[in-house]
């Protein structure tokens, strides 16, 4: 039985983890508020694949920045995988002003949903670290964006992004 996003708040209480991935959300439970210390949002499709990335992502970052070219081979085919795409997905368009407050956010996970645009209060998530917004409706990024100074890993594919923007190369920490 699936767990309901009640049960999910509370274990994120505990775990600092929060994911609502395929659940055909429309827009983000404001139950989220109630998760102090939060790190990691998921509300983008989560493919298994993606799963394991994120679960070992601090140990991939030091291995690749090892030489393990291996680990890049392997992620690669494993990104390739598409045809294991999920059937429901959530449709989010916007994202709600409270979620400013989600300062200790290092992981957002927002592919595979109906984002236009990023909210101008993004900045504020100072500890962010690693943001998916592939398969969304991008079609430019926002100016503010180089504020995202702990920024390390970046996601854009499958939006409508003609080019990336010269400040791009202001985001030194991207990997």
């Amino acid at each position: 039985m699936e767990q309901t996003i009640e049960q999910l708040i509370e274990i994120a209480k505990q775990t600092g983890e929060l994911d609502l991935s395929n659940r055909g959300l429309t827009e983000v439970p404001e139950q989220i508020r109630e998760v102090t210390g939060l790190r990691v949002l998921i509300l983008g499709d989560l493919y298994p694949w993606n799963r394991w990335i994120l679960n070992n992502f601090y140990w991939l970052q030091q291995d690749l920045t090892l030489g393990g070219s291996w680990v890049q081979e392997i992620l690669r085919y494993i990104l390739s995988l598409e045809y294991l795409l999920p059937k429901q997905r959530n449709t989010i368009s916007q994202l709600p002003e409270w979620m400013r407050e989600l300062t200790q956010l290092q992981v957002l996970y927002l592919s595979h949903n109906s984002l236009s645009q990023l909210p101008e209060w993004m900045p504020k998530l100072t500890q962010l670290q690693v943001l998916y917004l592939s398969h969304n409706s991008l079609s430019q990024l926002p100016e503010w964006m180089p504020k995202l100074t702990q920024l390390q890993v970046l996601y854009l594919s499958h939006n409508s992004l003609s080019q990336l923007p010269e400040w791009m190369q202001k985001l030194t920490q991207l990997q």
